[in-house]
């Protein structure tokens, strides 16, 4: 991973998606498809990855592909607190400043479950805990969009930090072509 070094304040970046260089048919698509009709639980209307799209299960090494994340540069944590992970990703503020907005990289929590001697099991897949933290991100406000086509999704529990996800604003569009890939409900321009 490259690594350019910048200060960015994050405050004059925080906007809703509105506010976003996505178009209004764009804006439409990614608020269905990440928080209306989501893949996940706490979605309303939500869709099913089988029935709606014919995958087995959400193409999650797809969508990773797709984002440029690898091993180095993208962490699934069980776990409560997530501030060490952040600092080694470079994803953790000093200040309100993040000092790498060229370089994808994502650090999030998954729900899990510890029963007696054994070790942590997620709770859920890996593609339903992403998607979930994007939902929240969106749906809350956790959303920085940089002059580079980057953004910075942030999802938070409380005053916790639960997740932060930097990736190419294109990226989102990728994942829903993906996904929807007999264009069942979106056709992406």
């Amino acid at each position: 991973m490259k690594k350019l070094i910048m200060n960015i304040e994050l405050l004059k970046y925080k906007k809703s998606i509105n506010k976003s260089k996505f178009t209004n048919e764009q804006i439409t698509v990614i608020w269905e498809f990440y928080v209306t009709k989501a893949l996940v639980d706490s979605a309303g209307q939500k869709r099913s990855i089988q029935d709606d799209y014919g995958w087995n299960k959400i193409p999650i090494k797809e969508m990773r592909e797709l984002a440029k994340f690898n091993d180095n540069n993208y962490k699934v944590l069980l776990a409560d607190k997530i501030d060490g992970t952040l600092k080694n990703m470079n994803l953790k503020l000093e200040n309100n400043i993040i000092t790498d907005i060229e370089n994808t990289r994502a650090v999030f929590i998954a729900p899990y479950i510890i029963e007696d001697d054994k070790m942590p099991k997620n709770r859920k897949s890996e593609g339903e805990v992403l998607l979930e933290h994007i939902r929240n991100s969106l749906a809350h406000g956790g959303t920085y969009f940089f002059e580079n086509d980057m953004m910075l999704l942030e999802d938070k529990n409380g005053n916790r930090i639960t997740a932060r996800i930097l990736i190419k604003q294109k990226t989102l569009l990728d994942w829903i072509k993906l996904i929807d890939k007999n264009q069942n409900y979106y056709i992406i321009h």
